[in-house]
């Protein structure tokens, strides 16, 4: 069994609505709140009541901050998350957010990374959503998280650069090779934060095979719209009843690309939801030495990963092959040990032995704060899990 969380988002996305869903899903507001509490932000929290949307029951998430910063610097923003108390996978992926939202920011603008200002994004209440929704699903424990086709209006957004298409600009070029549908209706259905949060975290589609939902919930935009203006978050748990997935591989030969191109490469596979992605050494025709690119991924994503290999390699084509493939059932529990706390993952194997891998950054980080061997920030963890046990 895998756990997932499956946002769909019919009348679109933004920052709070996701927060909501999340709340709404399981992720307590306590919980939240203690997160909210490390950022150096001035009586920052969040509250949640129930609003209807066309007749539907959807939860409303309220941000609450005395001090609002109307302009914030990406590298500002950084350095706040990374100078924080945040648990690493939380600060890192929040970080991962922001960076990717300047990107898309700073090429529409035609400007460098650091000359990007953020407007309302960079308010105190988006750094609340962004940091709010990481921490919900790193509390939630989804292996996966996918989203839907986004809704895309027509018309005008006003913004503080004036009047522009609908979708704005960054956000059109955040949702790019993701499934869009037009939807009639002249409003801003998704926003940059919500864009930059799902399209970051999540990979297109849904879950495949079969699958089981533990808890549904609804995010509640600010505004009524013709259609009820929710997202739609489904946390659960997929089940192939015999164990194997079907899953597809994307292939292709490289005799002319740099290590650079290559690595580039990987990290932007990853990030658009490889499962593998690995090299293997090659001589091709010639006697030319090269590279064969191996990408192991889900159909849903298969379309997006051969678009990323095509743009960012050399290559002329891509190979698609479907496979099956059999996982262990793993799952991620946080220990104590003497160095602090971590997240460790475990697999039971066929024989019912348990498989435990210490999660690398948290212990990483944990061993240069405690100016001591990554062994032995492995070995502490191993110790404290088979206490627990």
């Amino acid at each position: 069994m895998t756990q997932f969380l499956y946002f769909e988002p019919h009348a679109g996305a933004s920052g709070d609505m996701i927060l909501a869903a999340l709340l709404g899903s399981g992720y307590p507001l306590k919980e939240l709140n203690k997160v909210l509490s490390s950022l150096p932000l001035e009586e920052a929290s969040v509250s949640l009541k129930t609003v209807t949307r066309s007749g539907l029951a959807a939860f409303r998430a309220e941000v609450e901050v005395k001090a609002h910063s109307s302009h914030r610097g990406f590298s500002q923003i950084q350095e706040m998350l990374e100078s924080s108390s945040l648990a690493p996978r939380v600060m890192e992926k929040s970080v991962r957010v922001f960076r990717r939202l300047a990107q898309a920011e700073a090429e529409v603008h035609g400007i460098g990374l650091d000359e990007v200002h953020f407007h309302e994004v960079g308010a105190d209440d988006a750094i609340i959503d962004i940091v709010g929704c990481v921490a919900g699903m790193e509390y939630l424990g989804a292996e996966t998280v996918y989203c839907g086709a986004f809704p895309v209006g027509e018309g005008v957004v006003h913004c503080e650069h004036g009047a522009l298409p609908n979708p704005a600009p960054a956000t059109l070029k955040l949702l790019q090779g993701w499934p869009l549908r037009s939807v009639d209706c002249k409003k801003e259905l998704i926003t940059p934060t919500g864009a930059a949060l799902l399209t970051t975290l999540a990979r297109p589609g849904r879950p495949e095979g079969e699958f089981l939902i533990r808890q549904t919930a609804l995010g509640a935009g600010k505004r009524d719209l013709p259609f009820p203006n929710v997202l739609r978050c489904s946390f659960g748990e997929t089940s192939d009843g015999n164990g194997w997935e079907r899953l597809v591989v994307l292939e292709c030969h490289l005799d002319d690309c740099s290590g650079e191109l290559l690595g580039y490469t990987m990290e932007r596979l990853y990030e658009a939801g490889a499962l593998e992605v690995s090299y293997s050494p090659v001589t091709m025709k010639k006697s030319r030495p090269g590279h064969v690119l191996f990408c192991l991924c889900r159909d849903a994503t298969s379309r997006t990963l051969s678009r990323i290999i095509l743009q960012e390699t050399t290559t002329l084509g891509v190979r698609r092959s479907e496979v099956e493939r059999k996982a262990l059932e793993r799952s991620m529990v946080t220990v104590e040990t003497e160095f602090g706390e971590l997240q460790v993952k475990t697999a039971r194997d066929p024989f019912g032995r348990t498989r435990v891998s210490p999660e690398f950054e948290q212990a990483r980080a944990l061993a240069a704060a405690s100016k001591v061997s990554l062994q032995e920030v492995y070995q502490a963890a191993r110790r404290a899990f088979q206490d627990d046990a």
